[in-house]
């Protein structure tokens, strides 16, 4: 009996170490395919054009930015050579997805839109590397709610549909850069204006919008900024994991710093929502016991 129990505790633990041994066996096997990228092939990484402070092409014709640094100090780091493209937001996605384009740096809000939705379960998405928030700021401080005669927005912005609700198409004026859309909000051609708290945090860094106002009734959603891939990338593994570590590191500050100045900012905005929506529940709240 006892050497039945022996035999059969035996046979248990090979096929336990087999079994070790094949996951171990899988693991090397995919590590290897997927988590090792050839260094001499030349990363091929799609931007969208007119998307300032993340990209902006300077009259030399030169990109510079908040995504362009991150890019060239992050694959500097992984030792990956690389080229950056432009291409145009409607192309992002289907050139990422066919494989055109290595990597593709993209705003969830664009993934979201309707007519991309069926397209995502054919590309690999990375953790967001920075997050923004969608924001109306006004010219003046009062309490008109939604009685802008008129709302300044970047012609390449997409999240004039997440206020369709709440105003009227007719207000909106479109511009083709922000230094544009700044000029007419400090000159009074335009009474608010619809950005992102970055775009905002990088206006005011460089002195180029003056005399503002939140307007927290129509503070909106988080917006977070990713990496795309192709369903078949062999650069996901590898790339997604060091952004991660990449966004703890010192450089990632700096570079932060650099177009957005000091991270405090972000956590003010976001003490105002939360205060706002507080209030408001409170509001609502005393209404229900009267």
């Amino acid at each position: 009996m006892l050497k039945s129990l022996f035999l059969n505790s035996f046979k248990l633990s090979t096929r336990a170490t087999l079994l070790i041994a094949f996951i171990i066996l899988g693991s090397i096997i995919f590590y290897k395919n997927y988590n090792i990228v050839p260094k001499d092939k030349v990363l091929k990484i799609a931007i969208i054009n007119n998307n300032p402070p993340f990209n902006i092409k300077t009259k030399d014709k030169k990109l510079k930015g908040f995504d362009i640094d991150l890019i060239k100090n992050f694959f500097n780091d992984l030792e990956i050579p690389f080229e950056v493209v432009i291409l145009e937001q409607d192309e992002m996605l289907p050139s990422v997805k066919e494989g055109l384009y290595d990597i593709g740096i993209i705003s969830e809000n664009e993934l979201s839109k309707e007519n991309n939705k069926e397209s995502l379960d054919e590309i690999l998405i990375s953790k967001p590397y920075i997050e923004s928030k969608n924001i109306i700021i006004k010219k003046y401080n009062d309490d008109k709610l939604l009685k802008y005669k008129n709302v300044g927005v970047l012609t390449s912005d997409n999240f004039i549909d997440n206020y369709e609700d709440k105003l009227n198409k007719s207000q909106i004026l479109e511009y083709k850069n922000f230094n544009d859309m700044y000029k007419a909000f400090n000159g009074g051609d335009v009474e608010a204006l619809i950005l992102n708290d970055l775009a905002l945090k990088h206006a005011t860094l460089k002195n180029k919008i003056k005399n503002y106002f939140l307007d927290t009734n129509l503070l909106n959603g988080k917006n977070e900024h990713v990496f795309i891939f192709p369903k078949d990338s062999r650069y996901f593994y590898k790339v997604s994991r060091k952004l991660a570590n990449f966004r703890k590191q010192n450089k990632f500050k700096l570079i932060y710093q650099k177009w957005f100045g000091d991270m405090w900012w972000v956590i003010c905005l976001h003490i105002a929502c939360i205060r706002h929506r507080y209030l408001k529940l409170v509001f609502i709240f005393n209404n229900f016991l009267i």
